[in-house]
């Protein structure tokens, strides 16, 4: 590929640099200054600004007006004690996994009776079971805590989080780090209710768990009551084909499910009435704790703070992920984080679970789907009945039958590994983000400090990525195209032009691997023909339609036709050299760069002047030239040097001093013909790949 090959046509506009294009389009150059207290103000009022009358605020003002009575209101009713039905059980979950049961039960009611004023969504599925509450269990095991003084911490750090622009926290948490801690938080749930499904007794067990006694197995094995793992059996298996089979067919046929976890619980509890279970083995709850009452927080102490928000950016982060991927219609996050806020601070001082969303493809999530808002009112006063009059039958329900519905709604949990082996094949650096957040579930035993070191190391990986830029050497192969030089098969690239493509931001971290990049392009721009006329010399070829899997010499044997053509003497610029060695930087993928950065450039930029090569600047966003004004750079970089995008950059190189270059390529054969303004060839670069 030829000079003027790379260039492109001639027939190009006067090509202007970025202080022309600046004048002409009337850049602003300077912002006016702002105090603190007018930045602030201002942020809030960006961050509020979708709220502009009392229906914003209050959603329910809104879609009440369309509902229609006639058409909804019966289906809502039956809909509504079907959600009671499915959500109790779901409570039900959360309380046993975070040893509260009383405050699991009580987390169904108030999100269903508030969400219908204040969510912007037209579906509730609040309330449902959820991981989050293995995570308030593990912060109360290993801080201390308590239920009252995380709910209450959740409710601050999203009010926060509505009142100021904090959106983009939510963004430093992908969806790869969310299903790899899911997957190590199920098999610490599988670990954690291993001694419920063997109900193993103590004293008999002790000797294995604390000393290895070999003699004590038989023993602790004959002690096992095998009644709650024949109820856990039972229960998991019917479970799992009301999950994978019986609930899709009922949908097909009558267009809902039943409250199949409902049902298998009051034939449980049957069914031990009537064993005589023993105690143990039942859920260990008191009829008089159902009956909400104030609880007192306590005063949280640094850890307590952590684990508090820890829990509220997994339940965020888990619902915000998942509203929007089931809601057809536009969600407002705003509104979403001071439904939930509202809902949190207001479960607070009664000890009540912080406001969880349901997981993926949970009966709940699909059955509000088929419901108005309408369905949730309701169902939180059948709910509330229910818990008042049934408190005393909760004492009867088998442990193992629990531990049975946990399993069969986490096991879906488990196909995440699917999604690893293609993270594996795809990028590496988001597999290293599923494993890492997979290992620190596993291993660090509280799980919120897990989630925060889950975190952080995809906060390190944003580092990697940006460490290691994206430089690329890229040709022209339309008018207006560029492609990368080295995924494509093309013609050996002649031309003492380099056009170096960068997409990352200029950082202290990656600003030393530019510097190479650059430098290998001027070294390969130095071994090149160090020529000079005052013509130049637009290539004429005539590319004949050849096919992909034609071979490469093939597609090579091309003729290039030159012929000479003066260049416009208005736009010579007569303090251009002679020579004609470029690089040119396309910067439109840079977003930002920092100090050193700019001393890395300024130091290349004397380096290729000494070594007589012109370097230009592409692309260049105006935060990025205010900074180079800022530190500076234009004092020794000249503003000329600069143009608006790589067009420009090119139609001016068009203006300055050619070589006068033809080259003959047949039958894989190339010989170069170079007119050269110096003195002899004995001047001529004798590094030169070409034959002369």
């Amino acid at each position: 590929m030829d000079s003027v090959s790379l260039l492109g046509p001639p027939a190009q506009p006067k090509a202007v640099n970025q202080d022309e294009f600046d004048s002409r389009f009337n850049f602003i150059r300077y912002k006016k200054k702002k105090t603190n207290r007018e930045v602030l103000l201002r942020l809030i009022a960006d961050n509020l600004h979708s709220y502009k009358s009392a229906k914003d605020l209050l959603p329910f003002l809104s879609w009440i007006r369309n509902y229609d009575m006639r058409a909804k209101a019966v289906r809502d009713l039956f809909g509504s004690f079907l959600i009671a039905a499915i959500l109790i059980p779901q409570g039900l979950m959360n309380g046993f996994l975070s040893s509260d049961i009383p405050a699991g039960l009580l987390a169904i009611l108030l999100p269903h009776a508030v969400y219908p004023f204040f969510g912007s969504a037209r579906h509730c599925s609040l309330g449902a079971f959820s991981i989050a509450s293995f995570l308030v269990y593990s912060s109360m095991h290993h801080s201390g805590s308590s239920v009252a003084t995380l709910t209450l911490g959740c409710g601050l750090f999203q009010m926060i989080h509505f009142a100021f622009p904090l959106d983009f926290v939510l963004s430093f948490v992908p969806t790869n780090l969310l299903l790899g801690f899911n997957l190590g938080v199920t098999i610490r749930i599988f670990l954690h209710l291993w001694p419920t499904i063997m109900n193993f007794r103590t004293e008999q067990c002790s000797k294995i768990l604390n000393g290895f006694c070999v003699d004590s197995i038989s023993a602790c094995v004959f002690s096992m009551d095998y009644g709650p793992l024949l109820i856990f059996a039972v229960s998991l298996v019917i479970l799992f084909v009301f999950k994978w089979k019986l609930n899709t067919k009922l949908s097909e046929s009558i267009g809902t499910t039943i409250p199949h976890e409902m049902i298998i619980l009051l034939i449980a509890t049957l069914a031990s009435y009537f064993i005589g279970l023993s105690d143990a083995a039942l859920l260990q709850v008191k009829a008089e704790s159902i009956i909400p009452s104030v609880v007192q927080p306590s005063v949280p102490n640094a850890f307590v703070i952590v684990d508090a928000f820890a829990i509220f950016l997994f339940i965020v982060v888990s619902h915000m992920k998942a509203i929007c991927r089931r809601e057809q219609q536009p969600v407002n996050k705003k509104q979403e984080l001071f439904c939930m806020s509202i809902i949190s601070l207001l479960s607070g001082p009664f000890g009540i679970l912080p406001v969880t969303s349901s997981m993926n493809d949970n009966q709940i999530e699909l059955e509000t789907r088929n419901y108005s808002l309408i369905s949730n009112l309701l169902s939180a006063l059948w709910m509330t009945i229910t818990l008042y009059f049934a408190r005393s039958i909760f004492g009867l329900i088998p442990s193992s039958v629990v531990a049975a519905m946990i399993l069969s709604a986490v096991c879906d949990v488990c196909l995440n590994l699917r999604h690893l082996r293609v993270l594996c094949s795809s990028y590496i650096c988001d597999a290293v983000i599923f494993v890492s957040a997979l290992l620190s579930a596993l291993f660090i035993p509280n799980l919120c400090l897990a989630f925060l070191v889950a975190v952080t190391i995809g906060l390190l990986s944003i580092v990697i990525r940006t460490q290691r830029p994206k430089c690329d050497v890229v040709v022209r192969a339309t008018e207006n195209c560029y492609i990368e030089e080295n995924r494509y098969e093309c013609e050996g690239l002649d031309a003492p032009l380099r056009i170096l493509r960068i997409t990352s931001p200029l950082i202290f971290a990656n600003c030393e691997v530019v510097r190479e990049e650059i430098s290998k392009q001027a070294a390969a721009v130095k071994g090149l023909f160090e020529t000079g006329i005052e013509s130049r010399t637009p290539s004429m070829r005539s590319q004949p339609l050849m096919a992909v899997n034609e071979c490469v010499s093939g597609r090579a044997s091309l003729i290039i036709i030159t012929h000479d053509s003066d260049p416009d003497p208005l736009q010579m610029n007569p303090s251009d050299s002679p020579t004609f060695k470029c690089i040119v930087l396309d910067c439109s993928g840079v977003a930002y760069v920092d100090p050193e950065a700019v001393k890395m450039l300024s130091q290349v930029y004397t380096e290729l002047r000494d070594d007589s090569i012109r370097l230009l600047f592409a692309g260049v966003n105006a935060n990025i030239r205010d900074f180079l004004e800022i530190t500076n750079f234009y004092a020794l970089v000249p503003r000329s040097l600069f143009f608006p995008t790589l067009q420009d950059a090119l139609s001016s190189l068009r203006n300055t001093n050619f070589p006068f270059h033809m080259s003959v390529s047949m039958n894989g054969y190339r010989d170069v013909v170079t007119l050269s303004t110096a003195p002899s060839h004995l001047d001529i670069s004798c590094n030169s790949p070409e034959p002369v």
